[in-house]
């Protein structure tokens, strides 16, 4: 969308024609829905984080720095969102509903339930850039590649912060290792 046809659309949605918006709708709908399901592989969610940057944008329109790529600035917001319903997705616990009919043992369940429960904590400790990675590589089994067309990101980045998320992963675990045999 070029620059005059924005500042036309942007001028009559501030004057109430919410109507002028849908042509940025019409524009740039696919192509979000595309990128946000390319992060978070979920159909149902992908349309309501849709609806969500478009509103977004609405509400913000008059805040876009004309000297920026408007297409830029929208896939900000989308990946901002997308990130978002990650970190909130990944406080689930890892397994799953553990509440199935199950023929293991009870132990087994309450073990692999107190497992994942600490691996996610551990998880939730990395800062957002590195949970993201971890979640889509791990949780989503996105190989390497998708995860840099996802993000925008380089290959060799994707993996070198990939390893450095496992490294500081491995830390916590290791520092609780030692902290709770000095408890003992």
């Amino acid at each position: 969308m070029n620059g005059s046809k924005l500042d036309q659309i942007r001028s009559e949605v501030e004057k109430g024609n919410k109507e002028c918006f849908n042509q940025i709708v019409d524009e740039y709908e696919d192509k979000i829905f595309g990128f946000i399901n390319s992060i978070i592989k979920d159909n149902y969610h992908s349309e309501d984080l849709t609806q969500e940057v478009f509103i977004r944008v609405y509400n913000n329109l008059h805040q876009f720095d004309d000297t920026k790529k408007f297409s830029t600035w929208i896939l900000t917001i989308a990946r901002n969102i997308s990130y978002d319903h990650l970190r909130k997705k990944s406080r689930v616990a890892v397994c799953g509903d553990l509440d199935h009919v199950s023929n293991d043992l009870p132990e087994d369940v309450v073990l692999a339930k107190e497992y994942n429960e600490s691996v996610d904590k551990y998880v939730q400790m990395l800062p957002d850039n590195l949970r993201v990675l971890i979640h889509l590589k791990y949780f989503e089994e996105m190989s390497y590649k998708e995860i840099s067309m996802s993000l925008g990101l380089e290959v060799k980045t994707v993996r070198s912060q990939l390893y450095e998320a496992r490294k500081k992963l491995l830390r916590f675990i290791e520092t609780e290792e030692v902290i709770s045999w000095n408890v003992k």
